[in-house]
């Protein structure tokens, strides 16, 4: 990112930031900085601080000396919130953690994918879409047994048809009731899951 870049080499090159106090919000100087405005009721001195050459703005809070203290900044993305540009960053030392975290991540990953950083995407890409079809077999399997548990229902003489799943399974439960709906009408039908 080319604001990325700018920012860094102004670290880099450990620009000054300088506080100034103006004795009143009337001061000629203040004309310069950048600011919203002082209440109409400030009385008393103001107070600026510089990042010379960069920008200056009323502040009363704690800054830096120097823009070297920062070490380093690393932009991580924008959000677009109410017709304004939020930026995500880290800088200083949360630079190099959040590196570390994204290494250990992609260390965990090259393991579990068994290819490298650039065929992520694809990867996980391929193994999201064979995850669907796989679902989606196992859906119509489950479909499939429970039409024929139904039919060896159906021929049961019991009051009281009992049938039990070790799997939760929906599309089973769903189906074994749609096709002994009649059945029912004169008898219970009894359909636990679970492995307990």
């Amino acid at each position: 990112m080319e604001i990325e870049r700018k920012v860094n080499s102004l670290i880099q090159a450990a620009v000054p930031v300088i506080t100034k106090v103006f004795s009143s919000k009337d001061d000629e100087g203040l004309s310069s900085a950048h600011t919203r405005g002082l209440p109409a009721d400030h009385s008393g001195p103001v107070r600026v601080v510089e990042i010379e050459g960069v920008d200056q703005n009323m502040c009363c809070g704690t800054h830096l000396t120097c823009l070297s203290q920062i070490q380093m900044i690393k932009l991580l993305h924008t959000e677009s919130k109410r017709g304004h540009t939020l930026l995500y960053f880290v800088c200083g030392d949360r630079v190099l953690s959040t590196l570390q975290t994204a290494l250990n991540i992609q260390h965990q990953l090259n393991a579990l994918l068994s290819c490298p950083p650039d065929a992520f995407p694809p990867m996980v890409d391929k193994l999201s879409k064979e995850c669907r079809t796989f679902r989606k077999t196992a859906e119509k399997l489950s479909e499939e047994l429970a039409v024929i548990h139904a039919a060896s229902l159906r021929d049961s003489r019991d009051a009281v048809l009992s049938m039990h799943r070790g799997a939760s399974d929906n599309e089973y439960s769903l189906t074994l009731q749609r096709e002994l709906r009649e059945v029912c009408e004169k008898r219970v039908l009894l359909l636990t899951m679970g492995e307990q």
